[in-house]
């Protein structure tokens, strides 16, 4: 009988892309995987992946507006009543919790359901909704040891990453970006809200010219703004901005690379001529 696991994560990448490898590894090992996850990151990586998405409408917490904390609460509530139904009718025999606040509402309908619940949380300490799921967890599989998280309940195995991380074709992936085949070449990139001012330093780092070649994940929401600057900048030749998607990594050997709907807007830099 095939196992069916169902996987909640959520918002941010850092959530999506470990639990895309921890479903990559269940599908490999002959179990049945689907997603429940909201209206971000996971929106689009998770279908880009092969699995069945099932959406769920949710919100952050906002504890400086009663208002909308009382809309988000009503959310929950609601996508709590879907996930029961949903995790009944795809007959799942375990739930995963990979982070996010579409993980709550999916663990707390886990429970009710009588389904056993685990939880991973990719960061140094637990975010809000492992926070409250893990009572009612059998497991919570930790990135790092975290303090006053320990006994039989807790296990530190690391960060998961997706297959092949590590082994990508330093040629190919040259030749790809369109970088030069030799050379030293520095990679930029951020991550949620802190990205934004990386993206800003690096512009004003690099696209006057660098003694390297410079490339520069910045992202779709900053991606028109660093457009705009260059053109205001009179297009210097040493640079130049596309909009891109990415890619996982390309295997040595490998005829065709695995496209990633997720968007990462790149700049690049190289020496003055």
């Amino acid at each position: 009988m095939t196992t069916r696991i169902a996987i909640a994560a959520g918002g941010t990448a850092g959530h999506v892309v470990p639990a895309l490898a921890i479903a990559d590894a269940l599908r490999a090992s002959g179990a049945e995987v689907e997603f429940l996850g909201g209206e971000r990151a996971e929106a689009e990586l998770v279908p880009a992946a092969g699995y069945p998405f099932h959406r769920l409408a949710v919100a952050g917490l906002d504890r400086r507006n009663p208002l909308l904390a009382a809309r988000a609460v009503g959310l929950a509530s609601a996508a709590t009543l879907r996930a029961r139904r949903i995790l009944h009718r795809m007959g799942a025999g375990a739930v995963i919790g990979g982070g996010g606040y579409v993980a709550g509402p999916t663990g707390l309908a886990a429970a009710t359901l009588r389904l056993p619940l685990f939880l991973t949380e990719s960061d140094s300490h637990l975010g809000l909704a492992n926070r409250a799921l893990a009572p009612l967890a059998r497991r919570v599989f930790l990135a790092f040891p975290i303090e006053g998280r320990s006994g039989r309940r807790y296990a530190v195995t690391g960060r998961p990453v997706p297959a092949g991380t590590g082994q990508a074709d330093r040629d190919e992936s040259r030749r790809r970006l369109g970088l030069p085949a030799d050379g030293t070449c520095l990679l930029v990139f951020g991550g949620s809200i802190g990205a934004r001012r990386l993206n800003e330093a690096a512009f004003e780092a690099f696209a006057p010219g660098a003694p390297f070649t410079v490339l520069h994940a910045c992202g779709r929401r900053d991606f028109p703004d660093l457009e705009e600057r260059l053109r205001a900048a009179g297009s210097p030749p040493q640079a130049s901005i596309a909009a891109t998607r990415s890619w996982r990594p390309a295997r040595s050997g490998s005829r065709a690379p695995r496209r990633s709907a997720h968007g990462a807007s790149c700049t690049g830099w190289g020496p003055a001529p």
